[in-house]
């Protein structure tokens, strides 16, 4: 949940990479076509937005009912 909340769809892709797999930013740029140079920013941007509290987005008023009950049916 954390993940899909504050990072991009790329930086997730970066971050799991890493922390899971264990994969090398080399690795990570040839998976991605990205630069290896890019990966690395991407990840320490990815881990500082992880470390931080709080949400990245706050849904609008009586928005975050409406999605729980939308996706309850």
């Amino acid at each position: 949940h954390l993940l899909l909340e504050r990072l991009t769809p790329t930086e997730r892709a970066v971050y799991v990479l890493r922390e899971a797999f264990a994969y090398g930013y080399r690795e990570i740029a040839g998976v991605l076509d990205l630069g290896e140079a890019n990966c690395r920013q991407l990840y320490r941007r990815a881990a500082r937005r992880v470390g931080e509290p709080g949400s990245r987005f706050e849904p609008a008023p009586g928005r975050r009912e409406r999605l729980v009950a939308s996706f309850l049916t």
